[in-house]
């Protein structure tokens, strides 16, 4: 069963959301389209090599993303909402659920505080995307007399701890893989390959929607919009370059910014063939 599948068996109302190719468009959470672009470039070109390992950001770091990277021996260098808390110095993460210390001979956890959180009963819980999974309850019961309760819980039953312990295992993972100096290489190459050209064409570029409407148009408006941002690289890389050979490159770089859309339509409409690779 593919992702797009065991989706709509979990929640049929994806599939309202989803074209003729069974692409959801906009109901997934980042992390599970992140899923759904693996199967899906495989099914498109099944020669396509698979990775083996995977960066990305806190968004994408969820259980769902890390069962199926490791059930593909894929290793994940992905970041998961609550990294940054744990490291935070911040007085407001003080009493965050990260900065609970798990005791694995007494299966309790303990507070920042030195407070013990007694374990209370197993249970499934759906998530947001519409997977089971099982999570483990845990309850302080001796909240009332700490003088920071509340800074820690509204709770008047005292503070409670609600843990997937197999997320948990998978973020340890993580974190032992992205503190690494090859796993910290990651995400700094990470961040000037992809966030930078996100930026520069969002911020910069002004390029925030697609202007057609279409898997093609919109394939070949991107291809236009890359050719433009290579253009533009080139310009500010190689500055030796002839100025007649800079005025032609920036020439071309303003036509395919400002009349992308035209060049796409005025080519769709002559029924030219577009190699998109």
């Amino acid at each position: 069963m593919t992702w797009y599948e065991k989706s709509l068996e979990n929640n049929p109302n994806n599939a309202e959301a989803h074209n003729n190719m069974g692409i959801i468009l906009s109901i997934l959470g980042a992390h599970e389209a992140a899923i759904q672009h693996f199967d899906e470039a495989k099914i498109i070109n099944p020669e396509l090599p698979q990775p083996e390992e995977v960066v990305a950001d806190a968004g994408y770091g969820f259980k769902e993303v890390y069962e199926y990277l490791e059930d593909r021996h894929i290793n994940a260098y992905v970041q998961y909402p609550s990294s940054h808390a744990e490291k935070s110095g911040e007085s407001k993460y003080r009493f965050h659920y990260s900065r609970f210390v798990y005791d694995e001979e007494n299966d309790e956890f303990i507070c920042p505080l030195g407070q013990r959180l007694s374990f209370i009963e197993e249970r499934e819980r759906m998530t947001k995307s519409g997977f089971m999974g099982h999570v483990r309850d845990y309850r302080c019961f001796s909240c009332g007399e700490c003088p920071h309760k509340e800074a820690c819980t509204k709770s008047s039953e005292g503070r409670k701890l609600t843990v997937n312990m197999n997320l948990r295992r998978h973020q340890q993972k993580a974190r032992s893989n992205l503190e690494g100096t090859y796993g910290e290489g990651l995400r700094k190459r990470r961040g000037h390959e992809i966030e930078t050209v996100f930026g520069e064409w969002k911020h910069n570029l002004k390029f925030r929607r697609f202007q057609l409407r279409g898997l093609d148009k919109v394939r070949a408006e991107l291809i236009l919009h890359s050719l433009a941002y290579n253009m533009r690289k080139i310009m500010k890389i190689c500055r030796s370059f002839p100025t007649s050979l800079c005025h032609s490159f920036a020439h071309l770089y303003r036509i395919l910014k400002i009349k992308s859309a035209l060049i796409i339509s005025f080519s769709l409409y002559l029924n030219c063939s577009l190699d998109y690779g």
